[in-house]
């Protein structure tokens, strides 16, 4: 159950300790927790690199400013999305019809109507726009892996200071038809980090909920 404690124990850690790692369990309750997050139609319009070479980890900080997290983190993973998905829609969706038919056991042809959905509303889309909608997709997934690693005790720093176009150099997207949004840091807080202790400033439940 996710509480106010977990959700108050949650911040965007600054400083990891590199003396601490993390289990193949909870790496594997990390993953799955990104796998199994909702996403419109189900599509999953995302993709989840992990970096593990240290030399491109290296890479990275550099593309993002020099923040320790990008090499001192135990789990770091890049959330990409298809930069091809308006031109490739019909492939996007054919791939999980496939995938619903065989965990559902259901004939293809009663996704027939479904697929057409899909398709006829990512086909409006301007190219742009398709990539933004696929963004928005992983940023869901985003959240889900920050509740899973607060509910787990493990801590977690969400990145968007970076250079995408010099990230996806990096790893190799261009050529899979891929481009980075945003990273994920995961381990554990550093004592001596002080961001980790400050109290939440949030809105009061009056502000940020309107009642219509």
């Amino acid at each position: 159950m996710i509480t106010k404690d977990i959700l108050n124990f949650r911040t965007s850690i600054k400083s990891f300790d590199t003396t601490k790692f993390l289990t193949v369990d909870q790496v594997q309750n990390i993953k799955d927790s990104l796998r199994l997050a909702p996403s419109s139609y189900g599509l999953q319009p995302w993709s989840f690199i992990e970096v593990n070479d240290k030399e491109k980890r290296l890479e990275l900080q550099k593309a993002g400013w020099g923040q320790s997290q990008f090499v001192d983190a135990p789990l770091l993973i890049v959330f990409a999305v298809p930069t091809d998905i308006k031109e490739n829609t019909s492939k996007y969706v054919e791939e999980y019809m496939s995938d619903m038919v065989k965990v559902r056991s259901v004939e293809r042809s009663s996704l027939d109507g479904f697929a057409q959905q899909i398709i006829g509303t990512i086909e409006r889309l301007t190219h742009e726009e398709a990539i933004a909608w696929a963004q928005k997709q992983a940023y869901i997934a985003l959240g889900f892996g920050l509740l899973t690693t607060a509910s787990l005790g493990i801590d977690a720093c969400p990145i968007e200071g970076f250079m995408p176009d010099t990230v996806d150099k990096i790893l190799g997207l261009t050529e899979k038809n891929l481009k980075s949004t945003v990273v994920l840091a995961i381990g554990y807080r550093l004592a001596s980090d002080h961001h980790a202790d400050l109290p939440k400033v949030r809105k009061s439940e009056e502000k940020a909920f309107l009642a219509i």
